[in-house]
C-alpha cells in the first residue's frame, strides 16, 4: 500500500487570488491492480479578485468551498463530495444586468453529479435551477437541468425594457477528447418564455400632413 500523507497546498494567481486545499490518501496494490482512496478538500476561498484574472469579469465576489473523495480501481472509480458557492455576485461583460445573491450547492455521489440548488437575483427578478449528470468512472453522461426565471427585467436597448418569466428544460452531452474539426454539441433548450410586461420610452417622431 502506497500511503499519501496529507498535504497542504496553496495556489495563488497573479492578482492575488488564493485557494488553499489539502490532499491525501492511499493507493492499494499499486503495482498489480491499483485501487485508490484519495481525498481533496478546498478550504473556503474568496472570489473577490477573480475579475483581475479574467478581463470579461467586471466584478465578482462570494465564497467557494469543495471536497471530493475518489475510491476504487482505476477502471471503475467512484466519487463522493460536494461544492458550495455562497453570497456570490457576478458582473460579466455582455450581460445586461449582473447576477447577485448567488447560492449554489452541488453534491457528488451514487454515480452522478447533482445540482441540488442554484439561485440568483437577475435585475429585479430571480433565477433558480436544479439538475443532474451521470458520472461513471471517467465517463460523463448527459446533463439535464430545470431552469425557472421569474420577473426578470431586462434592458433590451436604450429606452426598451421587458419583463419575462421562463420555465426551461436544458440538456447537454459533454464531449471530452473530441477530434479536431468535430463540431461541438450545443445545449438543447426547451420550454416556455412568457413576456409579462414591455415598455418603450424612446421619442417617437410623427409627421402629419393636413
Amino acid at each position: 500500500t502506497l500511503k499519501i500523507p496529507e498535504l497542504l497546498l496553496e495556489w495563488r494567481s497573479r492578482s492575488g487570488l488564493t485557494a488553499a486545499f489539502t490532499a491525501g490518501g492511499e493507493v492499494r496494490r499499486a503495482v498489480t491492480a491499483p485501487e485508490i482512496d484519495v481525498g481533496v478538500r478546498v478550504t473556503p476561498t474568496s472570489l473577490a479578485k477573480l475579475g483581475a484574472d479574467i478581463p470579461s469579469v467586471r466584478r465578482a465576489s462570494g465564497t467557494l468551498q469543495a471536497e471530493l473523495r475518489v475510491t476504487g480501481p482505476i477502471t471503475a472509480l467512484r466519487y463522493a463530495g460536494s461544492a458550495e458557492l455562497k453570497d456570490g455576485e457576478l458582473d460579466v461583460e455582455g450581460l445586461p444586468v449582473p447576477l447577485d445573491e448567488i447560492d449554489v450547492g452541488i453534491t457528488i455521489g451514487g454515480g452522478e453529479v447533482r445540482l441540488s440548488r442554484a439561485s440568483a437575483k437577475l435585475g429585479s427578478g430571480t433565477i433558480t435551477a436544479t439538475g443532474r449528470m451521470p458520472l461513471r468512472g471517467l465517463t460523463l453522461g448527459t446533463a439535464q437541468a430545470t431552469v425557472t426565471a421569474r420577473s426578470v427585467k431586462l434592458p433590451v436597448a436604450d429606452g426598451v425594457n421587458l419583463t419575462a418569466d421562463a420555465d426551461l428544460d436544458v440538456s447537454f452531452r459533454p464531449s471530452l477528447g473530441e477530434e479536431e474539426g468535430e463540431a461541438r454539441e450545443l445545449p438543447d433548450v426547451r420550454g416556455t418564455i412568457s413576456l409579462t410586461s414591455f415598455s418603450y420610452t424612446r421619442p417617437i417622431a410623427l409627421s402629419v400632413d393636413l
